[in-house]
């Protein structure tokens, strides 16, 4: 599955000495979150259907990873939006069906999207996050968000409200 990891993470690949603000142990987890978010998107985009066949494939990527933690959550978002910008993703069923269900409603507001195409880039993430709300609404729980919008006290909700996530 990680031959998506280039389209996702362009920078993951490329032969380079570990930033100096990263240790070596935090750049080799952080290559680790990236692959396994890479892994998750793909079988996201691979899903013939939603429900819990998807589920379980998906916890059992987050299980060998080591669990569900806030970075990776940020990737798999990350590594969607990405993907959907370049264009060079290929969805099954499950994921065009959640992608035109969260564009549809993205574009719901008066036409926004058609109207304003250059707002693309946020549009997409905002898609991307309907796709998560639709076959993997827990990925957006690891970032602070509910049912209904962001969760009141979240750690991960305030940090970010105050422009340090």
């Amino acid at each position: 599955m990680s031959f998506l990891l280039p389209i996702c993470f362009p920078s993951a690949r490329k032969p380079h000495a570990p930033s100096q603000q990263l240790s070596e142990k935090a750049h080799l987890r952080q290559l680790r979150t990236q692959e396994t978010a890479c892994t998750i998107a793909s079988t996201l985009l691979g899903a013939k259907s939603t429900g819990r066949d998807l589920d379980a494939q998906i916890h059992s990527i987050v299980h060998q990873a080591g669990g569900w933690y806030e970075a990776l959550a940020l990737a798999v978002i990350h590594a969607l939006v990405r993907g959907f910008q370049d264009g060079k993703l290929v969805m099954n069923v499950a994921m065009k069906a959640a992608w035109q269900r969260a564009t549809a409603c993205a574009d719901g507001v008066g036409g926004f999207v058609s109207k304003h195409p250059v707002w693309t880039a946020a549009i997409v993430t905002v898609v991307v996050l309907g796709v998560l709300v639709l076959l993997a609404p827990y990925v957006l729980e690891w970032v602070g968000f509910g049912a209904l919008g962001p969760v009141e006290g979240e750690f991960r909700v305030e940090r970010g409200s105050r422009g340090m996530g």
